[in-house]
């Protein structure tokens, strides 16, 4: 139909677009951009990258990540973000800042620590209510229905270079939806032909490199080779014999927070 248009990856609406587009704290002549940097490693723009919000899990649960990774002989970039100072769980940064520390025959880490501001709108919880902090569960976990923004990773960039930070003016989302956003971020520092895994760290570990045997896009090798094999995106579902959305309380409660109990029955 006429009102559906398929929007071309030159056209497709960047975070930075619908954030500034009609703020009234823009600084005259200022452009947005993404001021955010890794709190350790740097990218590695012609490798491939494993990227995951991992936010939130104990020490056991980096460890099975990185190692089976690493033992797999893997050795592009791994890009995590993790929970904020206040509420890492004990002795993850510690593993992960000496992860790596210039072994060649580990992947690269490259870590964001970024605090996020949150809501605490329900005077029940004594504790939040009234602050911007990132909630824990009964368990220690965090709250992964609490609605957040992300303050201070765009900026303004002013005509001398300058880059001042910004607020984050958007209803809140919840870390599930807002981790796109830094997977948006982090993909804008590799080149067309790095291999980019979008996965979740908490249950996953490795058997064998992931890009084993994947197509390469070469740049001067033919205007063929590159409409075959560049932007190419494989999707992976659940395995549906281990859990499905009839049976997975948490998946279920997704669907229920955003469509009702109508729609889940």
């Amino acid at each position: 139909p006429p009102e559906v248009r398929v929007l071309g990856p030159t056209e497709f609406p960047k975070p930075t677009d619908k954030l500034f587009s009609s703020s009234s704290s823009r600084p005259q002549g200022a452009v947005p951009v993404v001021r955010v940097e890794p709190t350790l490693g740097h990218h590695r723009s012609d490798q491939d990258a494993i990227l995951a919000y991992a936010e939130g899990y104990k020490l056991p649960w980096y460890q099975m990540f990185m190692e089976t990774l690493t033992s797999t002989g893997y050795r592009g970039d791994v890009v995590l973000a993790i929970a904020e100072e206040r509420i890492v769980s004990e002795h993850v940064v510690d593993y992960l800042t000496t992860f790596t520390q210039g072994n060649d025959q580990k992947p690269n880490l490259v870590l964001y620590q970024q605090a996020l501001d949150c809501d605490n709108n329900s005077p029940d919880n004594e504790e939040y209510y009234g602050t911007n902090k990132r909630q824990l569960t009964k368990h220690g976990d965090t709250n992964p229905f609490q609605m957040c923004r992300l303050p201070h990773v765009y900026g303004w960039k002013q005509e001398d270079g300058t880059v001042e930070p910004a607020v984050d003016p958007r209803e809140g989302r919840v870390v599930a939806t807002l981790r796109y956003e830094w997977y948006w971020i982090w993909s804008s520092q590799y080149q067309p032909q790095s291999w980019l895994m979008l996965l979740d760290a908490r249950d996953s570990f490795f058997q064998s490199d992931p890009f084993a045997n994947l197509p390469r896009w070469l740049p001067n090798n033919g205007k063929d080779n590159d409409r075959k094999t560049k932007g190419l995106l494989y999707l992976f579902g659940e395995n549906a014999e281990a859990t499905r959305l009839g049976i997975s309380k948490k998946n279920q409660q997704w669907i229920r927070r955003a469509y009702g109990d109508a729609t889940i029955e």
